[in-house]
């Protein structure tokens, strides 16, 4: 029986055609040995499909030209102190799937579970499935253009140019209610449990029952246009061209807070635990208490326009005509990281998953990390502006003025590889090939005590 011994993979053998792998027999005395960094590294060819096996089974399965594409977790597991970690962003990432409806502009994408919500210029929305691609509803039914949207569960939400909002089953596109009652376009619309909040550049919000269409609460306090809403539990704030943001009481409509400190118009309100993020049209963010009227920070650091903030927990997101973002600690105030790489406006900025994505008039995306700030990744394919993003787990979707949505897997493929390409990995992670040449992260796990080890067959 061949002595299953575990692999020290040189480079110079690896490259050696000469070899007779399938009768040779590869054998690692030592696993403690030391090793120099160019063997931490191993050339891949784009050959082969991937399976797992265990080691006897690969040395009997896989053909004799493949073997040298074996790695053994457990001499990684001896080794792993001595080898260095690859970026991941060294591996480009190609579009998983194009959303092309020959409509117009899309102005904004949202995704909800397995299906994505696109906006188009032209009055309409489409519902998209995320894994597939593919066009599954038609959202048509208001005479002005679609401004806002929001998702949540089984529903969607639009509001339009033409005054109304209107409920559709995101299930089926089917449409469930119309929500008459504003007398100027509705900037906004947000949704919570079984509640809706729509504002309009009528100076009022409405509140509605999302089930029935129900006019709730109508909050009447600003002497001026609302430009955005948003919910957290049972309260509403509500945006305004009056310079003002304003806290009500979801379940009963009355008016709580009033913030003001703002010289210009309220673009965009988030609400993060106890805390309100306000964006000005002038470069100016401030976050505020909700549960008082109290200005914690304010955030100066842009050199130009702030055109998008988000929020995530402890963290706020600015991005910028002067064509960077900044993390922000939302709880502090302070400044923890600048991210620059784009060459253009910022124009959309979404958070997830430790994860932001920046969306920018240049025509690309980048992933960054919401911790360290590191550039991950950089998506290219759009001809035009990138003007929304959203990501959902290991998918982004990307929404452009070249009236294409595109969908993008952080995971799988990290890169299509040509048959004449190599690519290079270390032993903390594998990069399988499946047989339409996609390249996949795999991290490597220990085998269980008393099992052979799993190897990857590259």
């Amino acid at each position: 029986m061949k002595r299953l011994l575990f692999l020290s993979i040189f480079a110079a053998l690896i490259n050696s055609a000469e070899v007779d792998w399938k009768n040779t027999e590869i054998s690692f005395q030592d696993l403690s040995q030391s090793i120099s960094p160019i063997n931490s590294l191993i050339d891949l060819s784009a050959r082969a499909a991937v399976n797992s096996f265990s080691l006897e089974d690969a040395l009997e399965k896989m053909p004799a030209d493949d073997l040298k594409h074996v790695i053994a977790n457990y001499w990684y597991q001896f080794n792993k102190d001595k080898l260095s970690k690859i970026a991941s962003q060294k591996y480009k990432i190609t579009p998983e799937h194009t959303l092309y409806d020959y409509t117009d502009c899309i102005q904004s994408v949202a995704i909800s579970g397995d299906k994505i919500v696109a906006r188009y210029f032209d009055k309409s929305a489409i519902i998209w499935d995320l894994n597939t691609g593919k066009k599954l509803h038609a959202l048509n039914g208001h005479n002005g253009r679609i401004i806002s949207v929001a998702i949540s569960g089984d529903k969607v939400v639009t509001g339009s140019y033409d005054k109304t909002a209107i409920i559709w089953d995101l299930n089926t596109g089917k449409k469930l209610n119309t929500l008459n009652g504003h007398t100027e376009l509705i900037s906004s619309v947000a949704i919570s449990g079984d509640k809706v909040v729509t504002g309009s550049w009528d100076n009022s919000a409405i509140i509605w029952d999302l089930n029935t269409g129900t006019k709730l609460h109508t909050l009447n306090g600003h002497t001026d246009c609302i430009r955005s809403v948003a919910i957290s539990g049972d309260k509403v704030v509500t945006g305004s061209s009056d310079n003002s943001a304003i806290v009500w009481d979801l379940n009963t409509g009355a008016r709580l807070h009033t913030f003001k400190g703002h010289t210009r118009a309220i673009k965009s309100v988030a609400i993060s635990g106890d805390k309100v993020v306000t964006e000005s049209k002038y470069n100016s963010v401030i976050i505020w208490d909700l549960n008082t009227d109290a200005k914690l920070h304010t955030f100066n650091g842009h050199t130009d326009l702030i055109s998008s903030v988000a929020v995530s927990g402890d963290k706020v997101v600015t991005g910028s005509s002067d064509k960077g973002a900044i993390i922000w600690d939302l709880n502090s105030g302070a400044k923890l990281h600048t991210l620059n790489g784009h060459t253009d406006y910022i124009k959309s900025i979404v958070i997830s998953g430790g994860k932001i994505v920046t969306g920018s008039e240049d025509k690309t995306a980048i992933i960054w990390d919401l911790n360290t700030g590191d550039k991950l990744h950089t998506l290219k394919d759009h001809i035009e502006t990138i003007i929304s993003v959203a990501i959902s787990g290991d998918k982004v979707v990307t929404g452009s003025w070249d009236k294409r949505a595109i969908i993008w897997n952080l995971t799988q493929p990290i890169k299509k590889l040509l048959s004449n390409e190599t690519g290079v990995i270390t032993f903390d992670s594998l990069i399988e090939i499946d047989k339409k040449l996609h390249a996949y992260i795999q991290p490597i796990q220990p085998a269980p005590q008393g099992h052979a080890p799993t190897c990857a067959l590259l």
